[in-house]
């Protein structure tokens, strides 16, 4: 491994000499600074690479390409904002280039600056240039408005492109969310036709907008459909589970999540399912436990996981520990499950005003969660 180091520091210095002879002869050669900056960059030697580039624009403020490799650089450095003003520098000069109008819009929607992105977006329709991801992109901003008809629209507009697929599993799920199931579940139906490869994913996206909408025997007449297509697939198998668990049939759904982690015994995902499950369903808290602490030594920073262990810790108890993994789950996640959770070691513990303050949160943020809606109507009476 140390020659191969070796070998490469060796070949990037062989290219940075070849490229500053160049630029000795021609120091205003563009491509050649460009060329360095890249070398300097795929060496690990960034900051190199950008003073570099600023050196060059020192003396030619003017280079759209000088600009727009600066801006790329800044990006790959994770310098959003400063990437985001080199790319308003290089749409001023060329207002026509659309790579660098593309990636500005994505800088502004990154910022939660609608407005700016849009008009980015709008641009690159006006110049005929990207036009199915400008589509794309203009439904992602009037979904984040909460403009859901208006997001349809744009989404329903993309015709082909990378963004295709994901443009109709998001026209789906907006119909759905504004009380339009059946014509969601149309359209999932019809691309599971169309693309059958991807029968999978369309049918786990249909099973959880039925699930969302509460229509869980619907829901699990889908997975069977499903299954019965594509027997034994684990994630189809694993969201039948979590159907069956949200129908009472806990034995069913156990047996299955058993099934799982039989098949797959390294997999987090489902040993934190069965775990859970066993703890928050059954009286076999230990047995819980013990696939709960299978699943956080695969996945430490999962904080789904960190909430099984505060709600085990809970079942065994300890209030002390539930609330601490608790704390530690919902510092990473706000989430409706993490927060009902903590709520009621905290009431059980005598901080009521915080469990209250803490749902109350909650409802506002994840106000369709069931287990939070059941522990507040339970609690907050």
């Amino acid at each position: 491994a140390h020659a191969r180091l070796a070998q490469l520091a060796k070949a990037y210095d062989e290219a940075l000499g070849a490229i500053d002879k160049a630029l000795a002869l021609r120091p205003d050669w563009d491509d050649a600074v460009i060329e360095r900056a890249r070398i300097l960059a795929r060496a690990g030697r960034r900051s190199e690479a950008l003073k570099t580039l600023d050196e060059a624009l020192a003396r030619r403020p003017k280079s759209v390409a000088l600009l727009t490799a600066r801006a790329r650089l800044l990006v790959d450095m994770k310098r959003h904002d400063a990437a985001r003003k080199t790319f308003e520098k290089v749409v001023r000069l060329a207002p026509d280039d659309a790579d660098a109008r593309y990636s500005l819009g994505l800088l502004y929607l990154e910022q939660q600056n609608l407005d700016a992105a849009e008009k980015q977006f709008r641009r690159l329709l006006a110049i005929g240039a990207r036009q199915q991801e400008a589509y794309y992109y203009l439904g992602r901003i009037e979904e984040a408005r909460g403009h859901y008809r208006k997001a349809i629209e744009w989404f329903d507009r993309v015709g082909g492109g990378e963004y295709l697929l994901d443009a109709r599993i998001r026209s789906a799920s907006l119909h759905a969310r504004i009380g339009e199931l059946s014509i969601a579940r149309q359209q999932l139906r019809d691309l599971r036709a169309r693309v059958p490869q991807l029968a999978v994913r369309l049918y786990l996206v249909e099973g959880n907008l039925l699930t969302q909408a509460g229509r869980y025997r619907e829901a699990l007449e889908l997975y069977d459909e499903a299954l019965r297509e594509i027997p034994d697939q684990q994630d189809l198998l694993y969201q039948k589970a979590l159907v069956l668990e949200r129908l009472d049939r806990t034995d069913e759904a156990l047996a299955l999540m058993k099934r799982l982690v039989e098949q797959a015994p390294e997999d987090p995902t489902f040993l934190n399912a069965y775990g859970y499950t066993l703890v928050d369903r059954t009286d076999r808290y230990r047995e819980g436990l013990v696939y709960i602490e299978k699943a956080l030594a695969l996945a430490p920073e999962d904080p789904a996981i960190m909430d099984s262990m505060g709600w085990a810790k809970y079942r065994l108890g300890d209030l002390d520990e539930a609330e601490r993994w608790l704390r530690k789950a919902l510092d990473r996640l706000f989430d409706g499950e993490i927060a009902a959770h903590l709520g009621v070691v905290l009431w059980e513990k005598g901080k009521k005003a915080e469990a209250r303050r803490i749902w109350r949160k909650a409802m506002k943020e994840d106000p369709d969660n069931p287990v939070l809606r059941r522990i507040v109507k339970r609690y907050m009476k």
